[in-house]
């Protein structure tokens, strides 16, 4: 499953990181943004993702949308492959682990 997204952040000195995640299916589903906080220390980058409300899909694939539950977050942790010019890193959803490499 590929999701896109786009983070609009501010990096400080020390290179710690906040803002909002347009996430294209949510995003455009529901109106509104993530929030993210995260790091990057040299090739290395991690960042949790947080829904405002609930967003799932129940077991037939529908999504499910509630307004009045809690969000769930999202963890990745990945490092950046100086030859490939890509990352390669882990999604951890409440859970369970995905492995990512695009």
């Amino acid at each position: 499953m590929s999701i896109e997204f786009e983070m609009d952040v501010t990096l400080d000195e020390k290179m710690v990181f906040s803002g909002k995640v347009f996430e294209s299916e949510f995003s455009e589903l529901t109106g509104e943004n993530l929030s993210v906080k995260g790091f990057i220390d040299e090739d290395h980058i991690s960042f949790v993702k947080v829904y405002p409300f609930l967003y799932d899909y129940d077991e037939h694939g529908n999504t499910m949308i509630d307004r009045e539950q809690k969000g769930h977050e999202v963890i990745y942790d990945g490092y950046f492959d100086l030859e490939l010019k890509k990352w390669f890193g882990e999604w951890e959803v409440e859970g369970e682990t995905i492995i990512f490499e695009p």
